[in-house]
Parts: C-alpha cells; sequence; structure tokens
C-alpha cells in the first residue's frame, strides 16, 4: 500500500491543484467511483475547483455520455474555469 500512495492524486491535492474535471461511470470496475468521489472530495476541500459527472449507465471508457452531452459537459467546465472565448479578429 505504500506505493500506492505514490501513484494516487489525492496524495498532491493542494491548493494549487489544477481545475479537474472528473467524468466517471458508475459501472466502472477499473477505476471504482467511490475512488472517483474521493478524489473530488479532497480537490473541493482543499479549494480546487472541480466538478464530478456520473453516468450510470457506463463502465471504464471514453465514451461515457452522450457525445454531445459530454461536449457540452467539457465547453461549460472550461468557461467557468478560464471565461467565454473571444472571437479572434484576423
Amino acid at each position: 500500500m505504500k506505493n500506492a500512495r505514490l501513484y494516487s492524486p489525492i496524495t498532491y491535492v493542494d491548493a494549487d491543484y489544477s481545475p479537474t474535471l472528473i467524468l466517471q461511470g458508475v459501472l466502472d470496475h477499473l477505476i471504482v467511483p467511490s475512488q472517483s468521489c474521493l478524489f473530488y472530495e479532497a480537490l473541493k476541500r482543499a479549494g480546487v475547483q472541480a466538478e464530478l459527472w456520473l453516468d450510470n449507465n457506463v463502465g471504464h471508457t471514453a465514451a461515457i455520455f452522450p457525445f454531445e452531452k459530454r461536449k457540452q459537459i467539457v465547453f461549460d467546465f472550461v468557461e467557468k474555469t478560464f471565461g467565454k472565448a473571444q472571437a479572434s479578429e484576423e
């Protein structure tokens, strides 16, 4: 278990941690949802901007949430974190 701490992102959470968006499948048996919940709670305790989204119908896959919903979640998080994108004038 000593080495597990070295590889756990929770070990490195502090107030300077980057804003974090977690998309987690409830049926994931590789990274169980409780681990994502613990990570999210550690981020919030440290004052880090974080969001946790759970999908009840998927396991461990990049395709959690329908594409349009996933895209909107990511865009909303980026906008909340960095502000609205400004149109470039070229």
